[in-house]
């Protein structure tokens, strides 16, 4: 017949405790948004200052050259230095919320978040500060990217294996 009812009332949650909650930042996200947020800066800040001249790795197949892009990725956009910017930074906001929402679901993907938001605002300080992305790692064959590119794609990749491996999970027996 019954569930035993209990005598002890809720403990109510202190507002400050409350107001913290809603506030609260992944720490998986946190670190990972600040490593790449400084690698990246880092690394620019040695291109800007050391590759007056390309310096060649491996023939010409990989250098180290500094190049600048006033677009995004394989310079599509170029010249919308504006918008771009305004994207960026929507978007590391938005990702301050979304780190929330994978709190307590997935670690990867509170990571890639990180990682994103970080090689974003790396970009977005960029085309603050210089009106275009530094860019340093050139292959023969492909566009030059950074650090913050780099992030910014494996993020994605990571976000996406994460969304399939939880909806394959999902899924349930067949």
């Amino acid at each position: 017949m019954g569930e035993k009812q209990s005598s002890v009332p809720p403990r109510a949650v202190p507002a400050s405790q409350a107001a913290a909650s809603v506030y609260c930042i992944n720490t998986r996200y946190a670190v990972t948004f600040l490593i790449v947020f400084l690698l990246d800066r880092l690394t620019k800040a040695w291109a800007l200052a050391s590759l007056a001249r390309p310096i060649p790795v491996i023939g010409a197949f990989f250098a180290l050259e500094l190049r600048r892009n006033t677009g995004a990725a394989f310079s599509i956009l170029t010249g919308q230095n504006v918008v771009l910017a305004v994207v960026a930074g929507i978007f590391v906001i938005l990702t301050l919320f979304w780190q929330r929402q994978v709190f307590f679901r997935q670690r990867l993907a509170a990571i890639a978040l990180g990682m994103m938001a970080g090689g974003a605002l790396g970009n977005l300080i960029d085309r603050l500060l210089y009106g275009a992305v530094t860019d340093f790692i050139a292959f023969s064959f492909w566009p030059a990217f950074n650090v913050a590119d780099s992030c910014l794609v494996t993020g994605a990749l990571l976000l996406v294996w994460c969304e399939w491996r939880g909806a394959k999970g999902r899924q349930g027996p067949r």
